[in-house]
């Protein structure tokens, strides 16, 4: 499956890019992408705890299963007045 992962503040400049293309297997979850990702870019592991998740536009859990095109986003958390 192809999922097109969108890295955005902080976790863009850490990686670099703000758009991923991730070839992954059936029943991969959000979690599994997040795995990937960590392994291929260790300075993002410091950010882990603060990660939130959408998929297709829309907030997910880490145990969210994907599916083939996909969105996943990894956001900072946000604040505001």
């Amino acid at each position: 499956m192809r999922i097109h992962l969108k890295l955005f503040a902080t976790f863009r400049e850490v990686v670099g890019e703000r758009d991923i293309v991730m070839e992954v297997g059936a029943g991969s979850t959000v979690e599994d992408i997040v795995t990937e990702l960590l392994g291929k870019y260790p300075r993002l592991k410091a950010h882990r705890d603060s990660m939130i998740y959408s998929v297709n536009k829309e907030y997910a859990d880490p145990g969210a299963t994907l599916s083939d095109g996909d969105e996943v986003g990894i956001l900072p958390p946000v604040t505001g007045g």
